[in-house]
């Protein structure tokens, strides 16, 4: 027995009004995080003040950092997954004042994906998962990429959408 057009058109009303209640609820739990002022804007950045010369200027002192920790980085090994919250976590936890940023989010340790072959044929390093607040990884991530990852994922946590 084929369903009326009146019963075909309630399934689809009825399809349509939980597609925008799931919307909205993505919306109330996640998507109004990617309204938040840029870093830009909470650092009050104007296009002017970027120039050549200051990114220079940045990326030496980068170099003077790195080469001045350098043997203390290579005293010890690369930190797991386990150790990211302890290692990883109080460092974005101490930018978080500079950057405008009050709060402290729980850092958690960075999980495999369940959906890892996935993650590794597009390319996908890592995600945040938006409801469970979870940082989740690439299996394959090498160990020297994933204290930057983590890091990048745990300011998603803090609020930084971009």
């Amino acid at each position: 027995m084929r369903p009326s057009p009146a019963t075909i058109a309630r399934g689809l009303a009825r399809t349509v009004t939980l597609a925008a209640v799931a919307w909205l609820v993505f919306l109330a739990a996640w998507g109004w995080h990617y309204q938040v002022p840029t870093l830009e804007t909470r650092l009050a950045i104007q296009p002017d003040e970027l120039s050549a010369a200051r990114g220079e200027e940045f990326a030496r002192a980068v170099v003077s950092t790195l080469n001045d920790t350098y043997a203390d980085a290579h005293a010890r090994a690369w930190p797991s997954r386990r150790e990211m919250p302890s290692v990883v976590g109080p460092r974005v936890a101490g930018v978080l004042p500079e950057v405008g940023e009050s709060w402290r989010p729980a850092w958690p340790q960075p999980r495999r994906s369940l959906v890892d072959l996935y993650f590794r044929t597009a390319g996908i390093d890592g995600m945040t998962n938006p409801f469970g607040l979870e940082v989740v990884l690439n299996s394959r991530v090498l160990p020297m990429e994933l204290p930057a990852l983590a890091a990048h994922e745990y300011a998603h946590l803090a609020g930084f959408a971009d």
